[in-house]
């Protein structure tokens, strides 16, 4: 994966802006394919991870690699191209779908579709593409409890599909 300079769009900032003021703490994000969405989730997660002693994000993706995925080719791959100082205040390691920062206990765990949440206590989370799957409602039952608590977000973002995403999306 090679990077490109981060354009500022104003959409994004008022997306960021968004989660932050949100009370619920589950925000379902409709989107357009190619819009960078899933980059700037995965962006605010590590800066939690990063900046905020014992925190635990999940980012569940369809299966085990394209978790594995969101994990290695987003976060980490924003997280290599920090400069070096910031890095070394905040140092992290990667295993697989588990990125953990050392410091301050913090870290960001990539899961596969189904209720791999559940008995899990979180900070947050990302359920990338959420709209394309069948189990999109039992990871929901499972995330929500494992998410729930003052502070905590769940984003789910996909682009616009009928099922139990458009009923998150128009609150059915």
């Amino acid at each position: 994966v090679t990077g490109k300079p981060w354009r500022h769009e104003e959409y994004l900032e008022k997306t960021i802006q968004i989660v932050h003021e949100d009370e619920d703490g589950l925000i379902a994000d409709a989107k357009s394919r190619q819009i960078r969405k899933t980059w700037l989730y995965c962006a605010y997660f590590l800066h939690q991870a990063m900046f905020f002693p014992h925190r635990r994000y999940f980012i569940q993706g369809l299966n085990a690699d394209d978790a594995n995925e969101l994990i290695r080719d987003r976060c980490w791959f924003i997280y290599e191209h920090l400069p070096e100082w910031m890095r070394k205040i905040h140092p992290a390691t990667k295993i697989y779908n588990f990125l953990e920062f050392t410091q301050n206990g913090s870290a960001i765990q990539g899961l596969p579709v189904g209720d791999k949440m559940r008995g899990k206590v979180g900070s947050g989370g990302l359920i990338d593409e959420g709209a394309k799957w069948n189990e999109l409602g039992l990871c929901l039952e499972a995330a929500i409890p494992a998410t729930k608590g003052k502070g905590c977000k769940l984003v789910v973002v996909s682009s616009a599909a009928p099922g139990a995403f458009e009923a998150l999306v128009y609150d059915r």
